[in-house]
């Protein structure tokens, strides 16, 4: 293997993730996710800084594992808050229940609508389900959704 090249990782498409694995890319063509070995830890904007975000404090997940980082993007893109709540309830993250989004932060923001990430219902399932595996109840995704990746003007509520 040459210097800097990473490692590949296929495995089938059965929602089996192992715990070094992370989504890097999703292979539109097959019925397979491409998971790579990542290792390290960024930045991550809450509020994208192609919609308006900033690299303030308040905006910066500061030391986010980049497994995790990448993940977020699988499956946010660079969406905004309303557009993630949209995305969240339409492909049925939290079951049954509705996800709303509630303002918590700056009231005269004007949101930008951000790119999607990949499009694949029944893969990002799988993405989602392996990101936020510690959260054993849909309050303790939220909460991690809420305090760790999303606008920090905004919260997402059941």
């Amino acid at each position: 293997m040459e210097p800097g090249s990473t490692s590949k990782i296929i495995l089938p498409y059965e929602g089996q993730v192992i715990d070094k694995a992370i989504a890097y890319k999703i292979k539109k063509d097959q019925n397979t996710i491409q998971f790579f070995n990542v290792s390290g830890r960024n930045d991550h904007h809450r509020r994208p800084r192609s919609i308006g975000g900033t690299s303030q404090k308040n905006n910066l997940y500061r030391n986010a594992p980049k497994t995790k980082h990448i993940l977020w993007h699988v499956l946010f893109g660079t969406l905004n808050v309303h557009q993630i709540a949209d995305e969240i309830n339409r492909n049925k993250y939290f079951g049954s229940k509705m996800i709303y989004v509630e303002q918590i932060g700056n009231l005269d923001i004007v949101l930008k609508e951000g790119q999607y990430g990949c499009k694949n219902i029944e893969k990002l399932k799988h993405v989602f389900e392996f990101m936020f595996r510690d959260g054993r109840t849909h309050k303790q995704r939220l909460d991690t959704i809420n305090h760790l990746w999303l606008d920090p003007d905004f919260i997402l509520v059941l």
